[in-house]
């Protein structure tokens, strides 16, 4: 279980099911920032599509749902580049997360990604990994050399959440973004 403050949630991470695709509807409903994260979701149907490159069984991304008390509030997914051919191994990973009304400013989001990117790149410490997490734990890390990310400017949360999981801001795109008439900059940001 994360903690942040006074306040306790079961908070764990589990992989998606497509069981989630109701609930992923009702989080894009209540949300409107996840409209910037996700494809438009109208239907269940629209959901279930949206669910589907969540699901296990790809070694090109781990993806990973966050939930708080039993229902899907947040992902953490890492996209994986570079393959060796000789060794197989992947050598960088593009990593993105968002989350909804439970998880966030209490801070369980930032501990959730520092451990999944811990994951990633075999630096995990299972003897203080946290209840609700040992999927981290029975789950092979791919081993990844060089983290990479990108949130924007005006989104201080996704900073905040990137700094705890130890990513350092290499610069900056001007302009990145067009949400209606405003233009965003985007940090980019690694972890080594």
């Amino acid at each position: 279980m994360l903690e942040s403050g006074n306040e306790k949630a079961a908070v764990s991470l589990r992989h998606w099911s497509l069981a989630d695709a109701e609930r992923l509807l009702e989080l894009y409903r209540a949300h409107d920032d996840l409209g910037r994260q996700l494809p438009a979701l109208s239907s269940l149907s629209d959901a279930q599509a949206a669910v589907e490159p969540f699901l296990p069984g790809s070694e090109e991304r781990a993806i990973f749902c966050l939930e708080v008390n039993g229902q899907a509030a947040g992902l953490i997914g890492l996209s994986f580049e570079d393959k060796d051919p000789a060794t197989g191994k992947y050598d960088r990973a593009w990593v993105w997360y968002w989350s909804a009304g439970e998880l966030r400013g209490k801070g369980q989001m930032k501990s959730a990604v520092r451990l999944v990117t811990d994951w990633a790149m075999d630096r995990l410490d299972h003897q203080a990994l946290p209840g609700g997490f040992e999927l981290l734990k029975t789950a092979a890390s791919p081993g990844i050399r060089r983290l990479e990310l990108g949130y924007r400017l005006n989104n201080p949360a996704s900073a905040r959440v990137a700094e705890y999981a130890g990513f350092t801001v290499e610069g900056v795109e001007r302009a990145k973004f067009k949400i209606g008439d405003q233009l965003i900059d985007a940090a980019i940001a690694a972890r080594l």
